[in-house]
């Protein structure tokens, strides 16, 4: 008899009786069983029988919940800027990943409290056969049910599925959206390659600027009787996009493969997303007390620039403010004002460039101008 750890049966062989039913196979099975110690005597109660009271499992349910509410070990501060903090879902039964309690929070406490409540309403009270993990869309996961997120499986699978949807951002260091497309040196196709047979065979390759020749490069990577690689999809040093899947698994399982490939090179190679994150620190989230400490220091370096003596001018100037966006290489000219004092037009230009680039973090170098 043919099975499998999912539980399923697949072939038969053996002598059959009269009505097609293998029986010598299905007493030998039976043996087997009993000389392990199952299925041997009548059961009578429920102990016996081996059943699960509904008691014990709301207990168990209950314990769980209040292990993962107190998941959360940090400042309770309130955060710089709002999170998307959810829970993932691998189906065992179905192989189907999907994503829960999607919302935005200020708080991290508040959001991983959201996700663990989710997680005994939707998994552990219906008894569903699912593994499950919360993440931080903009940052990192936080945790996985089945524990260490580096070693176990279905942890790298929803890992790498949720960098593949854009549900989690990946690291700069794959993907830095500041990057220019006049960057050419930087700006480009990279492909991720691994090998079934050889699992801590995980690497990353240049390719090229051009998506027709970097997709020509890519598949030679799988040409040849013995190619090197047999897993693999391409990505770019500059968005957040995927190309060209190639997976040794089918049906169900498809890109799973893929998916796993692209969570172990961000642990095995950058070291991230391997590790539980309980605070703010470790999800890589500012506070906002923090983030208005490094933006206070900033603007005293910008109010810093003027040094003069505050006199008036003999006539009336034009300042202007002139940008570089450093991803589009946009250059503009978005402010632009007369004044009859330095020292006013430069406080004004300043909290422009406070307000407008310097808060919202945006990716854009500015120059003072006087006309």
């Amino acid at each position: 008899m043919l099975t499998h750890s999912n539980g399923k049966w697949y072939k038969v062989s053996g002598a059959q009786n009269d009505n097609g039913l293998y029986n010598e196979a299905y007493i030998a099975l039976t043996g087997y069983v009993q000389a392990k110690g199952a299925l041997l005597g009548p059961k009578t109660n429920e102990k016996d029988a081996g059943f699960r009271m509904e008691w014990q499992q709301e207990s168990q349910n209950t314990a769980q919940l209040a292990k993962l509410k107190d998941f959360y070990q940090g400042k309770s501060a309130k955060l710089a800027k709002p999170a998307t903090i959810y829970g993932l879902r691998y189906d065992r039964d179905t192989d189907e990943i999907a994503h829960f309690n999607w919302k935005q929070y200020y708080y991290m406490g508040k959001g991983t409290e959201d996700v663990a409540t989710a997680v005994y309403n939707q998994i552990l009270r219906p008894d569903r056969n699912s593994a499950y993990m919360a993440l931080v869309r903009e940052t990192v996961p936080l945790y996985c049910s089945e524990g260490d997120m580096h070693a176990k499986t279905l942890c790298q699978r929803m890992i790498g599925y949720a960098m593949f949807k854009n549900w989690l951002h990946p690291d700069e260091r794959m993907v830095n959206e500041q990057i220019s497309a006049s960057d050419r040196e930087n700006y480009y196709f990279v492909g991720y390659f691994g090998n079934l047979d050889k699992p801590d065979v995980v690497e990353r390759k240049k390719l090229d600027g051009d998506l027709k020749t970097a997709t020509q490069l890519f598949e030679q990577q799988f040409a040849g009787a013995t190619p090197k690689f047999n897993v693999g999809i391409m990505g770019h040093t500059a968005q957040r996009k995927w190309w060209n899947a190639k997976s040794q698994y089918n049906g169900k399982l498809r890109n799973q493969d893929i998916y796993r490939l692209l969570a172990r090179y961000a642990q095995d190679k950058l070291q991230i997303y391997d590790k539980e994150a309980k605070t703010e620190a470790d999800a890589k989230l500012a506070t906002k007390d923090d983030f208005d400490a490094v933006m206070g220091e900033k603007l005293e370096k910008l109010q810093g620039l003027y040094q003069g003596g505050g006199v008036p001018l003999f006539r009336q100037t034009t300042f202007s403010i002139v940008t570089l966006d450093k991803r589009s290489d946009l250059i503009a000219r978005p402010w632009s004002q007369k004044a009859n004092s330095l020292k006013a037009a430069m406080a004004r230009m300043t909290k422009w460039v406070y307000d407008s680039i310097l808060v919202q973090e945006l990716p854009i170098g500015f120059l003072f101008l006087a006309q």
